[in-house]
């Protein structure tokens, strides 16, 4: 799967509240980035980042709000 579009369904998956799919999605991204084998300069630092956002997700679950709820009921 393309990067940009593991992004944007990550993004889709927090905001509607799904959290044990976003979880298993950014999992999948930090393996993905893991397995990855590129010339790109800043892939270290993006595997670094990707594997610190599974972190606070993880760490923050209980404190992130269902946007797409907040959004359906005012």
């Amino acid at each position: 799967m393309a990067l940009s579009r593991l992004l944007r369904q990550i993004k889709g998956i927090l905001w509607n509240g799904n959290l044990y799919d976003a979880q298993a999605a950014i999992d999948d991204l930090v393996m993905d980035l893991d397995e990855t084998e590129t010339d790109y300069a800043s892939i270290k630092a993006l595997r670094k980042a990707a594997a610190e956002f599974e972190t606070y997700i993880t760490n923050n679950a209980d404190m992130i709000p269902n946007y797409a709820e907040r959004h359906r009921y005012g």
